[in-house]
């Protein structure tokens, strides 16, 4: 039997291959971690957030830009930048209901780079923390079920020299839901 292997592209190690042993072992360098997972780094390697990021005067511009287009993107857009989805509307603190206030769960800013995407490669997202939502209706967005899914996957695997592709534009940011929730 053939062992399975994972092609990786780093940009540091440009032939990085790792076997399914050291996928099982669980060890690898922190750069090819980082760089799978488009997160950004600093000058000495560490993993940046938000926070750090906004606070260096190199890199503040760009990652206030990047969110500023994210707050648009969710909003009711930014006239000239980007296109609103409607998705959250700011509110004062005392328009929340009273029996809602246990609900309300905090944002969580993410920061990543996309080098495929040409336009806007440092991206922000502003998501929901999903621990504190009790949203009692059905949360589900009506997609392929599981099956479908990886019997696709399946296919794709199993087929030598298949390619995939898929695409996702705000998908699940314009689903309506039965109520609001609310974040701050």
């Amino acid at each position: 039997m053939q062992e399975a292997m994972l092609a990786c592209i780093d940009i540091t190690k440009p032939n990085f291959v790792v076997s399914a042993e050291k996928m099982a072992s669980r060890k690898f360098p922190m750069t090819w971690l980082c760089e799978m997972a488009n997160s950004v780094l600093g000058e000495n390697g560490e993993l940046l957030e938000y926070r750090h990021l906004t606070a260096n005067p190199k890199t503040r511009e760009t990652w206030t830009h990047s969110y500023g287009n994210e707050l648009g993107r969710l909003a009711q857009g930014m006239p000239g930048q980007v296109k609103g989805t409607d998705t959250i509307f700011f509110i004062p603190r005392q328009a929340v209901p009273k029996e809602r206030t246990k609900d309300v769960t905090y944002g969580l800013i993410t920061c990543l780079i996309r080098p495929e995407k040409i336009e806007e490669p440092n991206r922000t997202r502003l998501v929901a923390g999903g621990n504190r939502v009790h949203y009692p209706f059905d949360a589900g967005t009506p997609t392929a079920d599981l099956l479908t899914i990886k019997l696709l996957i399946n296919s794709i695997i199993s087929t030598p020299g298949a390619r995939f592709f898929t695409m996702d534009k705000n998908f699940y940011l314009c689903m309506p839901m039965e109520r609001y929730e609310y974040m701050r």
